[in-house]
């Protein structure tokens, strides 16, 4: 098999998302024959036509298509090689373990326990914002992370630590506020408050065949905990958060009540699929072996 020069793929990547040429060569900031000379020859490494030019614009093939997507995957993977290999470089390497705020207990549980442990190569823990968190890992910037399912899952593997239930935030003013538990039927005209960036599936709490009787009504748009407090207090819109996180969560003018009938919340720690270090591996261990332990305490629970 012909070797394939990295950079041909890295041109047919910007071709294929551009579906122009002369935009992919602006891109790339290469002439226009320079690139398309270089696409062709990529063409008869592989073996096949990749591209249907048109007048204008271009078309993935079938192979095209397919190459497209494992393209990127090896793109990836070199790029987290190299930066893997100069972190792992430097005198003083930790392992980078991250989460998001609303799991900074566990994550500091994790970390406390596993440098505690005297292991080889210690671990530090980073608090990141949940739209960077996959993207860390999959360019090497961090090694294992705390994960809230659902999240993008593409080229990571994951184990899960544990689930809890669901509760969700009310005003305190709210008709159902002193219940002890609710229905989400109940809650289903009710605006939900939304993250910033955040996809409608990630708070559709109802499986999928409930979906058309039990719409939500989509609420304010949030950009940190502060503003979702805010916009359950004022009434504006309700919110769903692990129970965990609920004990942290409730302030004043604000009540936590638990959804019977909502699925569970889950925690996953997920780690590159192509990862070999062995200290994650260790890690990984570590963090299932005590998962019970890494539970949210509530206030005056004792520690584990």
């Amino acid at each position: 098999m012909a070797d394939i020069d990295l950079r041909r793929l890295r041109y047919f990547v910007a071709v294929a998302e551009e579906r122009n040429f002369t935009r992919a060569a602006e891109r790339l900031m290469m002439t226009q024959p320079a690139l398309s000379r270089a696409i062709r020859s990529l063409e008869d490494d592989v073996g096949t036509s990749l591209l249907v030019r048109g007048y204008r614009d271009v078309e993935l093939t079938r192979a095209g298509l397919v190459l497209l997507e494992q393209a990127r995957g090896v793109d990836d993977q070199v790029n987290t090689a190299v930066r893997l290999a100069r972190r792992a470089e430097a005198e003083d390497f930790r392992l980078r373990v991250t989460a998001r705020g609303c799991d900074v207990d566990v994550l500091s549980r994790l970390v406390s326990s596993y440098n505690l442990a005297g292991r080889p190569v210690p671990a530090v823990a980073t608090v990141v914002e949940w739209q960077e968190q996959g993207d860390q890992l999959r360019d090497g910037s961090a090694d294992v992370g705390l994960m809230r399912t659902p999240f993008d899952e593409r080229g990571l593997d994951s184990d899960e630590l544990f689930s809890e239930p669901r509760v969700v935030l009310l005003p305190e003013r709210h008709p159902l506020a002193r219940a002890d538990e609710v229905a989400l039927a109940q809650l289903a005209d009710q605006p939900v408050a939304r993250w910033k960036g955040d996809h409608r599936d990630a708070f559709l709490l109802w499986p999928a065949e409930d979906v058309p009787q039990h719409e939500w009504v989509p609420g304010p748009v949030v950009g940190d905990t502060s503003q979702f407090h805010a916009v359950v207090r004022l009434g504006q819109a309700i919110g769903f958060v692990p129970e965990s996180v609920s004990f942290a969560s409730v302030s004043a003018g604000v009540r936590a009540v638990r959804v019977r009938d909502a699925p569970p919340s889950v925690l996953r720690l997920a780690w590159t699929r192509t990862s070999t270090s062995a200290a994650v591996a260790d890690l990984v261990r570590h963090a299932t072996a005590l998962a019970d332990g890494l539970r949210y305490a509530a206030p005056g629970s004792p520690t584990p």
